[in-house]
């Protein structure tokens, strides 16, 4: 057999031999023991130097059928075969390089990485609060808090009235801000902290004048032919987004240029701009069930508008939110759903889910949040915080100009008084429920269920039930009836608009409101219930009116035009309507109890007072002026009634927020 091979034929050593194969070493000397593989040993025992012959494998093979080396698979092992005496099919190995190994585990780290950096994009950060600092305690309400991280800017309520005061982010001294227009709400501030934007609620609309005003003390100056409801700095202070109407418009700062980005279905409450200029966040209200959603519109480097995104927020059930600032990574808010005001921080919950968000609540042991700034470089944040709101109702008798206390301990506001001036139906500012109880605030009872928000409260002719606006969660204002001896209110109608204060016809059959949260001519009007039925029509011309009281006499009913500011009456009998006054910028109005006289209020010469109006013609008098009235009762609500004796009933405010320092840190 010699004769047959040649030098190049033979292979020396188990590695050769399973080269040629295609096995592992391991597998060649167990073929060589069960399968008869072979296999030539030097002189001198097994554990001598091995050699094979290709030839040789190549007709075992065929003998085997097998196919040849490296053919196919490596073979199984035969202890495990118990199927079948026949050798399984051998399976080449392949041999990996080194640089093949390297390039895998590089693949593997990348791999690896790469999941980590997914699942931190998609977990939230844990925020946690580190301390709380009180920065104020003065014992004045404050709204409307922004910052740039050095100073704080905020609204503060003195008397019938609002300015804008300011103060060191590190705390000190208060001063305030002269500015030519009442009533300041400061919107936002510019990076460099040299510029504000400050709406001006001076007509008490729904949509207010933008200002911009300058830190360093030059003249403020008006954004001209814009109102309003929100309105943002670009991260740069070149631009200004607000909210008009159902649209979003951006202004340049000099006015130059104003272009309309994008219309939403619903009415932009609050704007922020994203620290990097990309994203703008806005809270829409939607009407007529007043809910809110949050949408994200983003821009191109050319400010173009991608569409709108809705957030998907998670772990919330939030219905509406205070207000909010933009951070580094997310946004702080405050919620507000008719429960004291939480601190939440949410932000986008994963990368490539586009609008998901995830929010978490923030401990911060303090008790009411109602506003909140962020300075993002410092994590640090600032938020106003206080008791309960808490009311005392004041009787002012016009005769003899003084007032006393009424229902001590009530916290009342939106009182109507009983004709038999024994019994008044008020509404709890501390839980927003509708409540009755004798003057001397004995015998009270609560006659609306929890969850519902309560306004405007009114007795019937003959003192037995009580009307009211009501608010349950997710629905529009309705008015709801219920009998003084208790029981579940029901709904007086069965449309489906927003309804605003009702007021009875003197035979008490009938109820006629104005519509709230409506758009002007569009869905604005006065409307009458026919409480047999149902009913629900709408008072001929009366279209962009609101706020109906119906006379004592059951003749005429008064409304307000608030695009107008003009006080209308119309003639039940007649069916006409005609303006009895104007520059009347106040929603609220009662009529006297001889239906000669309609009390009403305005602010339009610059200080808010209470007008007398006689309906027969006749000069128009002020009654109460608020400013000095203030100075002696406290700040009072925006609301005023008139008892059966024609004595004004008022609430002033005893309650106070402060400004916190709140550091936090992300883990």
């Amino acid at each position: 057999m010699a004769n047959r091979h040649t030098p190049d034929d033979r292979l020396d050593g188990w590695e050769a031999i399973a080269d040629y194969m295609g096995w592992t070493p391991r597998t060649v000397i167990r073929w060589e023991k069960q399968k008869g593989l072979p296999i030539h040993r030097l002189a001198g025992g097994k554990r001598q130097p091995v050699y094979a012959f290709r030839r040789e494998i190549d007709e075992w093979f065929q003998k085997t059928g097998s196919g040849g080396p490296g053919a196919v698979s490596e073979p199984t092992d035969s202890r495990q075969d118990t199927v079948s005496a026949t050798p399984s099919v051998p399976l080449p190995v392949r041999r990996i390089s080194r640089r093949a190994v390297q390039w895998i585990a590089v693949a593997a780290i990348l791999l690896v990485s790469g999941l980590g950096i997914s699942w931190r994009l998609s977990t939230p950060p844990v925020i946690q609060i580190t301390g709380v600092t009180q920065l104020t305690n003065d014992g004045t309400a404050k709204l409307h808090l922004v910052t740039d991280g050095k100073r704080l800017y905020f609204s503060e309520e003195t008397g019938d009235e609002d300015v804008l005061s300011t103060m060191a982010a590190s705390g000190g001294p208060i001063r305030r801000v002269p500015l030519p227009f009442p009533n300041p709400q400061p919107e936002d501030i510019t990076a460099d902290g040299r510029f504000l934007l400050v709406l001006s609620d001076d007509d008490r609309e729904e949509e207010h004048r933008l200002w911009i005003v300058p830190t360093a003390g030059d003249p403020p100056y008006e954004m001209a032919g814009i109102k309003c409801r929100a309105a943002a700095w670009s991260p740069n202070g070149e631009w200004i987004v607000f909210g008009s109407g159902n649209a979003i418009y951006l202004v340049s700062r000099d006015s130059s240029h104003t272009q309309l980005l994008t219309r939403l279905d619903g009415l932009p409450e609050s704007i922020r701009w994203s620290p990097n200029g990309k994203h703008l966040l806005v809270c829409l209200r939607h009407l007529p069930e007043s809910s809110a959603s949050w949408w994200q519109v983003n821009l191109d480097g050319n400010l173009k508008v991608a569409p709108a995104v809705r957030l998907q927020i998670a772990d919330t059930k939030l219905r509406a939110w205070e207000s909010f600032a933009s951070a580094e990574d997310g946004y702080f808010a405050v919620s507000n759903d008719l429960a004291e005001g939480r601190l939440l921080y949410f932000r986008p919950h994963s990368w490539w889910r586009a609008g998901a968000f995830e929010a978490t609540s923030l401990g911060t042991q303090l008790q009411g949040i109602y506003g909140v700034a962020a300075d993002g470089n410092a994590r640090r944040l600032f938020a106003l915080s206080g008791g309960r709101q808490h009311g005392e109702l004041v009787r002012y008798d016009l005769s003899t100009q003084s007032f006393t206390m009424m229902l001590p301990g009530a916290s009342a506001t939106y009182v109507d008084v009983a004709k038999d001036m024994r019994l008044a139906a008020y509404v709890n500012s501390q839980d927003s429920a509708l409540w009755v109880s004798r003057f001397d605030g004995t015998g009270r009872k609560r006659l609306s269920p929890a969850g519902m928000g309560v306004e405007l409260p009114r007795w019937s002719p003959d003192g037995k039930v009580i009307a009211f606006m009501g608010k349950q969660p997710n629905r529009p204002w309705r008015i709801f009836v219920v009998p003084l001896t208790g029981g579940s209110p029901k709904e007086a109608s069965q449309s489906d608009d927003n309804q605003g204060a009702p007021t009875w016809s003197p035979d008490g059959k009938s109820l006629v409101y104005g519509s709230v949260d409506c758009q002007g001519e569009e869905t604005c009007a006065i409307r009458k219930i026919d409480l047999a039925s149902g009913k629900v029509t709408t008072l001929p011309g009366s279209q962009g009116l609101g706020t109906a009281r119906w006379s004592p006499d059951g003749r005429q009913i008064a409304a307000l035009n608030p695009a107008e500011h003009k006080l209308y009456v119309f003639d039940a009998g007649r069916g006409k309507w005609r303006v009895l006054a104007e520059g009347i910028n106040w929603n609220d109005m009662s009529w006297s109890s001889d239906s000669r006289f309609i009390y009403t209020k305005s602010s339009m010469s610059g200080q808010a007072k209470i007008l007398r109006v006689p309906v027969g013609g006749g000069t128009v008098q002020t009654v109460l002026n608020l400013g000095s009235f203030s100075e002696a009762a406290g700040a009072l609500d925006i609301w005023f009634s008139l008892t059966p004796d024609n004595a004004l009933l008022l609430n002033r405010w005893l309650n106070t927020s402060e400004i916190y320092a709140l550091d936090y840190r992300e883990r």
